[in-house]
């Protein structure tokens, strides 16, 4: 089974810095592209955000990216509350979301 913080940490990845630096994975000090060496720069260095990030999401993201899982946001014991009362998300109407009665900002084609 998949520790719930995991799930979180590849939420935070996916849909909140990748989706927002839509130039992808950017990895300072690259010297080849090979796996171990990829995989150790996304587990151990930090997260650089780049320019134009308000500081609610600069922190949203930086929380889902704690390299210690335990620290991760989301990972408390109130689990996706602790998501869910960041400031970045502070507007949302959780309640609209859950039946469906907000529209999303973004649509893919």
């Amino acid at each position: 089974m998949v520790k719930a913080t995991a799930k979180v940490w590849t939420g935070g990845v996916s849909d909140c810095y990748f989706t927002k630096c839509s130039q992808g994975l950017i990895l300072s000090n690259r010297r080849e592209n090979n796996r171990k060496e990829i995989f150790s720069q996304i587990t151990e260095t930090p997260v650089e955000m780049l320019p134009g990030f308000s500081k609610e999401a600069s922190d949203l993201i930086s929380g889902f990216l704690k390299i210690d899982p335990d620290e991760r946001l989301g990972s408390s014991t109130t689990g996706a509350e602790e998501i869910k009362t960041h400031k970045f998300f502070q507007k949302v109407d959780w309640t609209k979301v859950y039946k469906r009665q907000i529209s999303p900002p973004y649509q893919p084609c």
